[in-house]
């Protein structure tokens, strides 16, 4: 039999489950292709995953490998206690629509320099020339 031709097929469901003995810090199941993508799909369902800690790393030099993408056609959701990202050089949060920060007891927010600029300048420009980060923001 071919590489190629190999394939599994269940009517049912299938269960894979690691019976020896590892500790936690153990790889107890390993999947790699060499070569090309892994796909895992559920065409009508969803797609769960649970540990005791879930790590996503993706490898890769230059601006078009070592990203890590979340996509939805809805929303995407986080609950957590505490929700911690770090940019090492940039970040941005946008919408087309509105936008809500809230903090019920306390928010810090610290810069070397602040700039706000709103809509205003849109028609008339500031003196010190925010028109520029409008345009730059007004398609996004």
């Amino acid at each position: 039999m071919a590489v190629e031709d190999f394939k599994f097929e269940f009517t049912e469901e299938m269960v894979i489950e690691m019976l020896r003995g590892n500790e936690e810090a153990e790889d107890s199941m390993f999947l790699q292709a060499v070569n090309g993508n892994i796909v895992i799909l559920a065409t009508n369902g969803k797609i769960r995953m649970q540990a005791t800690d879930i790590e996503l790393i993706a490898v890769g030099e230059g601006g078009s490998k070592g990203n890590v993408r979340i996509k939805a056609t809805e929303n995407i959701e986080t609950d957590s206690k505490k929700l911690l990202m770090n940019a090492k050089n940039f970040y941005k949060l946008a919408s087309s629509g509105s936008a809500e920060i809230v903090a019920n007891s306390q928010m810090k927010i610290y810069s070397s320099i602040i700039r706000g600029v709103t809509d205003a300048c849109a028609s008339k420009d500031s003196k010190n020339a925010h028109q520029r980060i409008q345009v730059l923001n007004s398609s996004v």
